[in-house]
C-alpha cells in the first residue's frame, strides 16, 4: 500500500513538473504569440496515469504555479486584462486560466477514455488525444468569452485557428508517444492505464 502511494506520488508530481516545463520551451511563432511543448504533457498525463491521477497531476501543476512557483506567462502582450492588477493570482495565472482548466479536463478526459476503452491501436490513441486538444481550445475559449467577454471572432481568429494545426500535430505525437512507449512506462509502474 505505501509502496502504491508512493509510486502514485511520484508520477503525479512527475507529469506536473514535465507540463511546467513543456512551458518554458518556447519559441517564437507569431506577434504576440509563442510555441510550447506544454500541451503533450496534460495528454500524455491522461494516457498513462488514467483520468484520476492524470486529472491530479495537472491539478498540482495549477496550485504549485498559483501559489509557489510563478511558471505562467504574466499576461499575453496586446490582451486587454479587464481585472489586471486585482490580484497576484490574476498577475501569474493571467488569461491563460481557461486552457489552464482545460488541461485538467482534457488529463481527466483522455484518462477516462483509455481506462475504458483500453486503446491499443494508434488511430483511436490519436482521435483521443485530439479530443483532448479539443476540450483544452473550448475551455480556453469559453472562459475568454464568459469571464473576459471576449469577441467571438478575435477569439477564433487570432487566439485560436493559428494554432490548431500545432496542436493537431502536437496531439498526433503525443499520441505515438504514449503508443511507443506504454510498455516501458509500464515495466516501471506497476498501475498504469491497462
Amino acid at each position: 500500500m505505501m509502496i502504491k502511494l508512493l509510486g502514485d506520488t511520484t508520477v503525479i508530481f512527475l507529469f506536473a513538473i514535465f507540463t511546467a516545463l513543456g512551458g518554458l520551451v518556447k519559441l517564437p511563432f507569431l506577434p504576440n504569440h509563442v510555441f510550447t511543448m506544454q500541451i503533450f504533457f496534460p495528454l500524455l498525463a491522461g494516457a498513462f496515469l488514467g483520468r484520476d491521477r492524470g486529472a491530479l497531476s495537472q491539478i498540482v501543476f495549477l496550485v504549485i504555479g498559483i501559489l509557489a512557483i510563478p511558471y505562467y506567462n504574466i499576461i499575453a502582450a496586446g490582451m486587454p486584462a479587464p481585472a489586471m492588477g486585482a490580484s497576484p493570482t490574476f498577475a501569474r495565472v493571467g488569461l491563460k486560466i481557461g486552457y489552464l482548466l482545460g488541461y485538467v479536463a482534457a488529463a481527466y478526459l483522455v484518462g477516462t477514455v483509455f481506462e475504458e476503452k483500453k486503446l491499443r491501436d494508434l488511430a483511436s490513441i490519436i482521435l483521443t488525444m485530439l479530443a483532448g486538444v479539443t476540450l483544452i481550445y473550448l475551455t480556453g475559449l469559453l472562459i475568454f468569452l464568459v469571464v473576459f467577454r471576449f469577441d467571438l471572432n478575435i477569439l477564433f481568429y487570432r487566439w485560436s485557428l493559428p494554432f490548431v494545426a500545432l496542436d493537431a500535430l502536437k496531439a498526433t505525437i503525443a499520441g505515438f508517444i504514449y503508443w511507443r512507449t506504454t510498455s516501458i512506462y509500464r515495466s516501471f509502474f506497476s498501475n498504469p492505464v491497462k
